[in-house]
């Protein structure tokens, strides 16, 4: 069994810890050839580069062999943004406002992750700081980790032909009003989203929203991905 780390935002992070989120999809690179299609446009340095990588054509099914975040029954250990607070004694009197140490007092540490709701930052006697002490979830190290993931399967397919009860279990989330919306919200917090009538749409924007107009991973360019499934390890 091998580990592999991987990013998720605040709320896939809500999404999976609420059981919601059971897949992700992550862009080939560089553009595959699948049964010997010239997939590729030459303007893409990336892929001129690249291209004999794949250049005798896989099958969908022999490429998802050959996915690099590993194979059914490896691991998958989540990275979120967050920080390493203070545990003093009077940390009870401002709930949700993690304390950092000053000085060399001897506290013990605590992870706290941003996913969680919203925080304010206080020094070690309970007074409010402006800096925030958040760390990019790029540098969480394993130790930190909260949540793990086993793969239980990965297939490889175009972005678009996403379906709509993959879309759900990509941590598209539905309402009580029927609506659907992109994410699991802070429960104490303003946080809102976009609704949408379907979930395909829904991940359809959710997409857009994280690349944007990339020529390589946008909606628009149809990407080859790997569509991981997986349960959560507890």
């Amino acid at each position: 069994m091998k580990e592999k780390p991987i990013s998720f935002n605040a709320p896939m992070v809500r999404a999976v810890l609420a059981n919601i989120k059971k897949m992700t999809r992550l862009v080939i690179l560089p553009r595959p050839v699948i049964d010997s299609g010239f997939e590729a446009n030459y303007d893409e340095p990336e892929w001129v580069l690249n291209w004999k990588k794949y250049e005798d054509g896989f099958t969908p099914e022999e490429l998802a062999k050959k996915c690099p975040y590993g194979k059914p029954g490896d691991h998958l250990w989540v990275r979120e943004t967050w920080a390493v607070a203070i545990n003093v004694e009077n940390q009870d009197n401002w709930p949700g406002r993690p304390h950092i140490q000053v000085g060399d007092m001897p506290f013990s540490k605590a992870v706290v992750y941003a996913a969680d709701g919203h925080f304010q930052w206080c020094d070690g006697d309970g007074f409010l700081i402006d800096k925030s002490q958040w760390k990019p979830s790029i540098h969480m190290p394993r130790w930190a980790s909260r949540i793990t993931l086993r793969i239980t399967d990965i297939r490889v397919e175009r972005l678009r032909n996403i379906s709509e009860a993959d879309a759900i279990a990509e941590g598209i989330v539905q309402g009580s009003d029927g609506y659907f919306y992109t994410g699991v919200p802070v429960k104490t917090g303003t946080e809102t989203f976009a609704r949408y009538v379907t979930a395909r749409n829904a991940f359809k924007h959710l997409w857009q929203s994280i690349y944007g107009n990339d020529p390589v991973k946008s909606w628009d360019a149809n990407p080859w991905v790997w569509a991981l499934s997986f349960e959560r390890v507890k």
